[in-house]
């Protein structure tokens, strides 16, 4: 039986602030359809029982269809997870040495003063495909919503 090993390490801030947080999320609600299209073909998000109608505006009427609303929402939505998940636990973290923050697969290392967030994921043939972290660092680093 095969499989493969997937290892996903995305560089992120050493230091993260609230106001950084709250900028990135900030970002994530502002995603654009295209970015969100972009995300979708890597994540293949669930959008059946999705519903976007809370978040309809004025110009998206005439140009988005009901699948890309819902598209823009299932983006929207776990990128501010992603920030949730995988750097709001990092907040203030050099003021709180010694305590641990790895949580939802995820560990974060520290490589030449550069900090790392990273997980993986083992493919078999009896595998679901990517976890929960995988896809939260994928949607990190494919949004560019990080900056460093």
């Amino acid at each position: 039986m095969s499989s493969d090993f997937h290892l996903m390490i995305l560089q992120i801030p050493s230091e993260i602030t609230l106001d950084y947080i709250k900028s990135l999320k900030q970002q994530a609600n502002n995603i654009d359809i295209e970015t969100a299209r972009i995300l979708n073909n890597f994540i293949s998000y669930d959008i059946e029982e999705l519903d976007a109608s809370d978040d309809l505006e004025e110009e998206d009427l005439y140009n988005l269809t009901s699948d890309d609303l819902k598209i823009k929402k299932a983006a929207r939505d776990h990128l501010i997870d992603a920030i949730d998940i995988v750097l709001s636990p990092r907040i203030g973290i050099k003021d709180r040495l010694g305590t641990p923050v790895a949580s939802n697969s995820i560990s974060y290392v520290i490589i030449k003063e550069d900090t790392y967030a990273m997980t993986g994921y083992q493919s078999t043939y009896m595998s679901k495909g990517p976890n929960k972290a995988y896809k939260f660092l994928t949607a990190l680093s494919v949004s560019s919503i990080i900056t460093i």
